[in-house]
């Protein structure tokens, strides 16, 4: 949650909604965020650490795109180091 709220704010970008499922023909695309760019609507999308952006979603945004014009935009960030607590491991900043 922590980086969402990151990449809201280092884009500029009006906080909408975070985590919103969305149907397509292909199946259901999860966005990490609806935000407000200043003058529409537009999903974005963190990938962490060389997290794939794969053909599957690539192929669902452009429908979304297609058929409602919002455009998604890719992130990408880099995290450090990995700290574990107890039994979870969390990616640290």
């Amino acid at each position: 949650m922590r980086l969402y709220h990151d990449m809201v704010k280092q884009y500029g970008y009006a906080n909408v909604s975070p985590q919103v499922r969305l149907w397509t023909p292909y199946g259901d695309r999860i966005v990490d965020a609806v935000v407000w760019t200043g003058s529409t609507y537009a999903f974005a999308e963190a990938k962490v650490n060389g997290s794939r952006y794969g053909g599957d979603q690539q192929k669902k945004d452009q429908w979304l795109q297609r058929e409602y014009g919002v455009k998604t935009y890719v992130h990408r960030y880099k995290i450090a180091r990995r700290v574990r607590i107890s039994d979870s491991q969390y990616w640290m900043s």
